[in-house]
């Protein structure tokens, strides 16, 4: 029995032991993560949002109704329109002497817009407040009584609440080769 009280000692003397060290070791500390770093979106959805896309709404009702002085009070000094080719462009001056003599050969003009999102560029060279539109224009020629209906596409960069540039895209094309303006090469 003297045998069996020691042994009983001895596992419960190494058991305190071990437990007495374990316990009173420090806790190993686990290495955090590096934080990882959030990268800043290229664009957002803009937070001026409704205020951009009725300033380009009201351009372009003034531009396709010729009124002239409301086009220049909603654009800036500097303001540049380009397209549809690479090459064209237009100062606001430009641009409003071009509507003008749209406004004197066509009617029932509409812009046909049907989709406007106004974006916020976060970096870059394009950084700030876009205005994008996309419609399909239509008119009647008043001499011809031909019907235009082109698609179309304008991006519009906003400063200060008002249009600092605009860029459009569509097809003259088809409608100069409908007018006659353009001939169809022959194949030869």
């Amino acid at each position: 029995m003297k045998k069996i009280n020691s042994l009983s000692i001895f596992v419960t003397l190494a058991c305190v032991i071990c437990l007495t060290t374990f316990s009173c070791k420090d806790a190993e500390t686990k290495e955090e993560a590096p934080a990882v770093e959030e990268k800043a979106r290229a664009y957002d959805i803009s937070s001026n949002e409704d205020a951009n896309i009725k300033l380009v709404s009201e351009f372009i009702d003034a531009l396709i109704t010729n009124k002239q002085d409301k086009v220049r009070s909603l654009v800036t000094d500097d303001f540049m329109d380009y397209g549809p080719s690479q090459k064209d462009s237009m100062n606001i001056d430009q641009l409003t002497y071009a509507w003008t003599a749209i406004d004197s050969l066509r009617s029932n003009q509409d812009a046909g817009v049907f989709v406007a999102t106004a974006l916020v560029v976060n970096e870059g060279d394009l950084a700030g407040e876009w205005v994008n539109v996309w419609g399909t224009y239509t008119a009647k020629e008043n001499s011809s009584g031909y019907e235009y209906s082109a698609p179309w596409h304008r991006v519009f960069k906003v400063n200060d609440d008002k249009i600092s540039f605009s860029r459009a895209w569509f097809d003259n094309l088809a409608i100069s080769l409908d007018l006659g303006t353009v001939v169809k090469a022959s194949k030869e």
